[in-house]
Formats: C-alpha cells, sequence, structure tokens
C-alpha cells in the first residue's frame, strides 16, 4: 500500500482551545461525521456546521427550507428536524437539502478550527475515502482533531485517527483492532448497553461500517460559516 511521509499530530479538543492548522482532520465518530455522511448519501447538497442551537434555529428562520439535524448532550433538540442519529438520518429523503448541523463534539471541533488552512471532517464510514483524500494533497504535517474529549474521554475518535494515521504512514492497519477499540470504549460501550433513551445500539453497529461511502467530506468557507460538502477524492464535487 501506498505510504505518505508527513508530521502528524493527534489534538484532543479541549475546551475553550481553537486549532489552526495547515490540514486539519476533524473526527467525531460517534456519531456527528458518521450522521453527515449518512445525510449526504441520503442526497443533501451540503451541510452548515454551527456551534449553538440558537444559530441553527435562526438560520431556520431566515431559510425555512433547511434541515436542521443534531442534538445536546445527546438529547433531541426542540425545533430540530432530525436527532443525532445517523440510522434516522439514513432514511431521510435529503435530496438537494441545504442541511444546518449542531452537535456537542463535532461541529464544535470544527468551529474552533475553522482558521486552518484545510479540514476535512472524518468517521469510520468515509475512513478510506478521507486517506485518498489526504494523499491526493500531501500534507507535510496532518492535525487529528479529537471532539470525542470534549463530553467524554473520545476513546473512539483516537481509535479513527490512530488507525489513518498506520495507513498513512505504513500503508496497512488491521481495521478490526481499531473498530473493537470503538466497542469497547466507555461511549461505545454505553450504546453496547443503551445507556440513557437515546443511546441505541444500531447506532453503534452504523458507526462501525466501514468505508461504508466512496465520498470525502471537506469544509468550505461560506458567508463566514463553515459548511461540509462531501466530494471526491481528488476534491471535485460529487455526482
Amino acid at each position: 500500500m501506498k505510504k505518505l511521509e508527513a508530521d502528524i499530530k493527534i489534538q484532543k479538543l479541549q475546551r475553550p482551545e481553537h486549532v489552526e492548522a495547515e490540514f486539519v482532520v476533524v473526527i467525531d465518530v460517534i456519531r456527528a461525521f458518521t450522521t453527515a455522511a449518512h445525510a449526504f448519501n441520503r442526497g443533501a447538497e451540503k451541510i452548515i456546521l454551527v456551534s449553538t442551537a440558537q444559530e441553527a434555529l435562526a438560520l431556520k428562520k431566515d431559510h425555512p427550507e433547511y434541515v436542521l439535524m443534531g442534538e445536546s448532550s445527546g438529547e433531541h433538540i426542540p425545533g430540530f428536524d432530525y436527532c443525532g442519529s445517523p440510522v434516522k438520518v439514513s432514511m431521510a429523503d435529503l435530496k438537494g437539502k441545504t442541511l444546518v448541523q449542531r452537535t456537542s463534539s463535532g461541529t464544535q471541533g470544527v468551529v474552533r478550527s475553522v482558521t486552518s488552512k484545510k479540514i476535512l471532517c472524518s468517521s469510520f464510514v468515509v475512513a478510506q475515502a478521507t486517506l485518498e483524500r489526504i494523499r491526493q494533497v500531501k500534507p507535510k504535517t496532518i492535525t487529528f482533531v479529537i471532539t470525542g474529549g470534549l463530553v467524554g474521554d473520545g476513546d473512539e475518535d483516537f481509535a479513527l485517527a490512530d488507525y489513518l494515521e498506520k495507513l498513512i504512514l505504513e500503508g496497512n492497519a488491521d481495521s478490526k483492532a481499531y473498530l473493537t477499540r470503538v466497542i469497547d470504549s466507555p461511549n461505545g460501550q454505553n450504546y453496547v448497553h443503551e445507556v440513557g433513551s437515546w443511546r441505541k445500539r444500531h447506532d453503534l453497529d452504523a458507526v462501525l461500517e466501514l468505508d461504508k461511502f466512496p465520498f470525502a467530506m471537506e469544509i468550505f468557507i461560506e458567508n463566514n460559516l463553515p459548511v461540509l460538502y462531501a466530494i471526491s477524492t481528488d476534491g471535485s464535487p460529487l455526482k
């Protein structure tokens, strides 16, 4: 497998920390960027990422056609169309829609990395596409931003960062070992045992579907807001 020479940093995001780097991969495995990938697969055109529910609701007021998606501490947000469940979003008809996503971890990581030169968002369902996009860009430095630490220990996000790092530097990795880390993480175990009304085992199963989608997800700035698009690994718009 192809190897890439790069300096790699894995950074666990802490409040109120901000990240500014050459090439950033913001990771939220459970569940934000798994859910975002499912939204693109269901036809979403783009996803505006915001920090607060109030920002999302204000955008909806100005643009009633927007679809709101996300959670606050895992729970459904009043006025939002969808919660953070990738399984529920996977059944939605989102063709041509603009979504606004607010989550407790993933979107916070993007908002706090917004001055970086290039930002990808990743989870295991787009791991290979993320890797191919990194190889296409050939950055000299890569910063993996672990967002799960904002509301937990982030072990599931570290698993993806470590997996991608090994693929980048060595060209191969045992995916099973890293997916097992997701299941065994404290957050993963909360889903195994369905701790709380909103944690469902089927959502954990969804985040473990390695390389389910062939596209990468990249941030572009529009109207001073970070906007996520599904792109081909060469950077061209997804057709």
